[in-house]
């Protein structure tokens, strides 16, 4: 028997790509690899409804708007889309490499308002571990409740992804050119290569 989680502890949020600070433009793909890892590992939780950057909904959006991928959009158009799909929040994001580690710097809004709830930033030389860190405390400042049980475990998202960093470029960049740049053709040679 599954437990559904009551409405009160529900939380909802728009997810998009990291703006990429490394000046390197070979590290792109580290845009949408963030948000991929990230909804795959919080989408376990049932207390989380997650809008994609991906989802059909959001990118039909941004290419009305005349924007070509979600690093043209600016923030205040990203602010409005949460809040226009009813999402109580949004996450965005920056990352760098320092020193062979990802420094992810992420922010959590309110939706409606553009409030800053909170802002942290995370260091790891892996991806994996680094989001695994990021998806719990962003559970902790959206104040979802930290329960495991038998039919809800919080697994590694390497366990449930992939854990080829390689193999996460080509999703990466195939779940882009899918719903971002409309590459079928693309899109597919790059997931059968993952």
């Amino acid at each position: 028997q599954r437990a559904v989680p009551k409405s009160e502890y529900r939380r909802s949020f728009s997810l998009y790509f990291f703006d990429n600070k490394t000046g390197d433009p070979s590290k792109d793909w580290i845009a949408a690899a963030i948000p991929v890892l990230l909804e795959a590992d919080l989408g376990q939780d049932p207390f989380l409804t997650i809008r994609s950057p991906f989802d059909a909904y959001p990118v039909d959006r941004l290419r009305s708007a005349g924007f070509k991928s979600w690093e043209d959009a600016p923030w205040t158009f990203k602010q409005r889309l949460a809040n226009d799909s009813h999402m109580g929040f949004l996450v965005t994001g920056s990352f760098a490499m320092e020193g062979g580690e990802y420094v992810v710097t992420r922010a959590l809004h309110e939706a409606p308002s553009g409030r800053l709830v909170a802002e942290k930033t995370h260091r790891n030389k892996s991806v994996f571990a680094l989001v695994d860190d990021m998806s719990v405390e962003l559970k902790r400042d959206l104040n979802v409740p930290l329960v495991q049980t038998e039919t809800s475990k919080d697994l590694p998202v390497a366990e449930i992804s992939t854990s080829s960093v390689e193999a996460l470029e080509d999703i990466a960049l195939g779940s882009r050119k899918a719903a971002i740049d409309h590459d079928w053709a693309g899109s597919i040679a790059l997931f059968e290569k993952a």
